[in-house]
């Protein structure tokens, strides 16, 4: 088959190694019956065995990160990425450091080391470079650099990528705004499984941008975000479908409090132990009722998924609702969290109050402050306040012009102070226009229209 390519699986994950034009002619030969030379055969073999030492190494730093030999994990990892040049272990350096494991949290390390792994093909590393350049986490904004990790992160099949690839030509970030190709990245991104990406594409359906509307294939697009979990999806479902939550109904008769779910310790256990290995989807399928009905391990492996986009979808209310739950209890792991989230906690809340009650509309400059705060923290409606800020600004500038219009009217008028001197017998228009200049002065000369002489 030309272009063949082999998968190999790694704690979940698939990376397709290409073989190349070796590879190619072994598998051409073997589809005509013909014996390659040893020579070519080592070479693939050798390259088999390498990718096998890879991934163990990478399986080795995993073992030991799960049980906090966080020394152990490092070296591993360092290892993988530096000598190997493997970008799932430069991606997983990257994540101590911005975790602070086993050492002091560098988060300029932690981009130095993201970015590496995309420059390895690694594109969930792609992506976390591009967020961090897009002026998260203490990194500087850089919006080309963000622009190029996203593009290269999609080339890379990171579906998140290619998401937020669609959101930079969205708004012109890095590039110049072209809706169109936001229209094709968020499909990209929603059919390779992101559910950011299906809402995305939802609403621009909804509003038409970037092509025709259709309402009802943008509510198709958010019901799969939904179905996948995406609250932001959930809530402009919602909206689209012109529902509000039900309100509880009111009767003289008390309802009976609903049963609550039955919770087996075997399904905390697993949770547990997916949350060990990684595996955030059943971790937080599992974990998330218990840390609903206040248990603190489960509250802070919930707030950390929702705060790392892990297994559910990144919302960092809902990290600082769980984690500030468990630290009150005393989970230092929690309270070390919310110091490192704590810059996107306030984000997050910033971008609610604006949606919740909107933005400072005092004067236009406080509103437009505002708005490009929240679109700069990445708003979900950050077109609308745009647009609504639009209406405001014309609204204020039609207003201005007719203030404008009426100064000049009355600045027109003939002026009492001089009484009016109208033109005199036989008196030319220019003359009459003359010897009012002369005996007016400048202010004569300065008002807009002077009637006396007409």
């Amino acid at each position: 088959m030309i272009g063949a390519a082999r998968h190999t699986q790694v704690r979940g994950v698939t990376m397709t190694q290409r073989v190349g034009w070796a590879g190619m002619g072994l598998a051409l030969a073997a589809m005509a019956g013909l014996t390659l030379p040893l020579a070519a055969q080592s070479l693939i073999e050798r390259d088999a065995a390498r990718q096998a030492e890879r991934a163990a190494r990478v399986a080795a730093g995993d073992k030991a990160y799960k049980r906090k030999q966080w020394n152990v994990a490092r070296e591993h990892y360092q290892t993988g990425c530096d000598e190997d040049g493997y970008g799932e272990a430069c991606f997983k350096v990257a994540r101590m450091e911005e975790r602070g494991e086993g050492t002091q949290r560098s988060m300029a390390l932690a981009f130095t080391y993201y970015r590496l792994g995309c420059t390895m093909q690694y594109g969930p590393s792609c992506d976390r470079a591009g967020y961090l350049a897009s002026g998260n986490d203490g990194i500087e904004r850089n919006d080309e650099q963000a622009f190029e990790m996203f593009y290269f992160g999609c080339s890379f099949k990171s579906a998140e990528s290619c998401s937020n690839f669609g959101f930079m030509h969205d708004f012109g970030r890095g590039t110049a705004q072209d809706r169109v190709k936001a229209r094709e990245l968020y499909l990209k991104a929603c059919d390779m499984g992101s559910p950011n990406g299906c809402t995305n594409q939802g609403m621009m359906l909804i509003e038409g941008l970037g092509g025709p509307a259709d309402p009802a294939q943008g509510r198709a697009f958010l019901k799969r975000a939904c179905d996948a979990g995406h609250k932001p999806g959930c809530e402009k479902l919602a909206m689209a479908s012109g529902k509000t939550p039900a309100k509880p109904a009111t009767s003289a008769v008390a309802a009976a409090p609903a049963a609550k779910p039955a919770l087996s310790q075997a399904d905390y256990r697993m949770g547990l132990e997916a949350f060990d290995r990684d595996q955030f989807p059943v971790a937080y399928r599992n974990l998330r009722p218990f840390a609903d009905q206040g248990d603190t391990t489960a509250e802070y492996a919930v707030g950390f998924m929702h705060a790392y986009g892990q297994g559910a979808n990144r919302d960092y209310l809902d990290a600082a609702r769980f984690l500030v739950r468990a630290a009150r209890k005393g989970d230092k792991r929690a309270e070390e969290l919310l110091g490192i989230i704590g810059p996107n906690i306030s984000q997050a809340q910033f971008v609610y109050m604006i949606d919740a009650e909107g933005p400072d509309m005092s004067s236009l400059s406080a509103f437009d402050y505002e708005v490009e705060v929240y679109c700069q923290f990445r708003g979900p409606n950050c077109a609308t306040w745009r647009k609504r800020y639009q209406q405001a600004e014309d609204a204020n500038n039609r207003r201005a012009f007719s203030e404008q219009l009426a100064r000049a009217w009355r600045q027109s008028a003939p002026d009492a102070r001089f009484g009016n001197d109208p033109r005199r017998g036989g008196e030319t228009f220019a003359a009459c226009i003359r010897r009012q200049v002369r005996t007016r002065g400048a202010t004569a000369g300065s008002t807009l229209v002077d009637y006396d002489c007409f």
